[in-house]
């Protein structure tokens, strides 16, 4: 018998849109960095923040294992710390799915005179021991909001002699981000106290000594201060993730179904560049009726198919395999008593339209497969 057409499964748009979350860029122009250096390599993302430490000529310090020494003794020990303290507390984290932010601290010391400092570096004063470091941002923003200020113009700090988490604590300033409690006040104005902001104890811009080195850093810490230097030097798209489909239809006795995990990933060294790769499985079955007899049928495949992107900046984006899948599979069955072949011809391919980079996300329109099924007996 010539092989005839039982029914063809036509391209069907199945999925409504599915999200991936990653970190939003702030938005906004960019704007010269004339203090703060934020330079990127690859999917590494370096702030530099320059310090001018002003020190009275001949000052003593006492540095932990160090025992007494000078102001350069001074600004190693809190530069090595603070990166210490920042570096690792960053590690963990990705911004914006694939970015990791590192952060540099380079102290200068120079004299006590207010005109001796680089106006491209932070002027940072040594006082008293007990005095509650702090640094003025400048740009007028709140106490408790962000602000790339620092990166642009130079801030002016007040420290105590301090050790290094405080430093680095205050170098989170320099880089800013806004401290994450709120002062406590008495009736006459006199603080007595902090509050954490809600979500945000023990955080390290919060009052860090009610937390952990363990707590200290999360993903909004790093995502805010991705969005600081986002401002600075705006990066390019760069996601790394996979979006897990479920895909079932049920298409008039026969039904369809897919599992699939495509794996997305903007490579920024590749003028961004969409690529992907969907793996899984897809799954057939359904009833085969002819004159009062009728038989069950079912299979599966492997799904592999490499993926490539049409389009550029934020988008959109299209989305499609490179090549579809052909698969062919031949299986015996008898309606009523009479030996018949089931040839399933198999297409798969993958369409995702109408795909946006915006606010940190990617989104998903589209996604199809055809799937031709014929039959003969004899």
């Amino acid at each position: 018998m010539t092989p005839s057409v039982l029914s063809r499964l036509a391209r069907v748009a199945a999925l409504g849109a599915v999200l991936i979350a990653v970190s939003p860029p702030r938005s906004g122009e960019a704007r010269p960095a004339a203090v703060n250096q934020v330079e990127r390599d690859g999917t590494v993302v370096t702030i530099t923040v320059p310090i001018d430490l002003h020190l009275s000529e001949g000052q003593r310090f006492r540095v932990p294992g160090q025992g007494t020494t000078d102001g350069a003794g001074l600004a190693s020990w809190w530069e090595s710390g603070a990166e210490a303290i920042w570096n690792s507390g960053l590690s963990p984290y990705l911004f914006r799915g694939c970015y990791t932010l590192r952060v540099d601290v380079e102290i200068n010391v120079v004299a006590q005179d207010p005109f001796s400092g680089d106006p491209d570096h932070h002027q940072v004063y040594l006082q008293q021991s007990g005095y509650r470091s702090q640094v003025w941002r400048g740009g007028g923003a709140d106490k408790n909001q962000d602000d790339p200020n620092p990166y642009s113009n130079n801030a002016l700090g007040r420290w105590g002699t301090i050790g290094p988490t405080t430093v680095a604590h205050e170098v989170g300033h320099l880089l800013g981000l806004a401290d994450d409690y709120t002062d406590v006040r008495d009736s006459s104005g006199k603080t007595v106290g902090v509050q954490s902001l809600p979500g945000r104890d023990g955080t390290f811009m919060d009052n860090y000594r009610r937390g952990t080195p363990s707590t200290w850093f999360d993903q909004e810490l790093v995502d805010r201060l991705g969005e600081m230097a986002g401002i600075v030097e705006p990066l390019p798209p760069c996601f790394q993730g996979t979006v897990h489909i479920v895909q079932e239809d049920d298409l008039g006795g026969h039904t369809r179904r897919a599992i699939l995990d495509v794996a997305l990933a903007v490579d920024p060294n590749d003028a961004g560049e969409l690529q992907g790769l969907a793996t899984g499985t897809f799954d057939l079955e359904g009833r085969v009726t002819q004159g009062g007899c009728e038989f069950s049928y079912s299979t599966s495949v492997g799904v592999s198919l490499e993926l490539s992107a049409a389009g550029e900046g934020d988008g959109p984006y299209t989305v499609t395999a490179k090549a579809p899948q052909r698969v062919e599979e031949t299986q015996r069955h008898a309606l009523c008593d009479t030996p018949v072949d089931l040839t399933i011809e198999w297409e798969i391919g993958l369409t995702i339209e109408d795909v946006f980079f915006d606010d940190g996300r990617y989104e998903f329109t589209d996604e199809s497969t055809d799937i031709v099924l014929f039959y003969s007996g004899r």
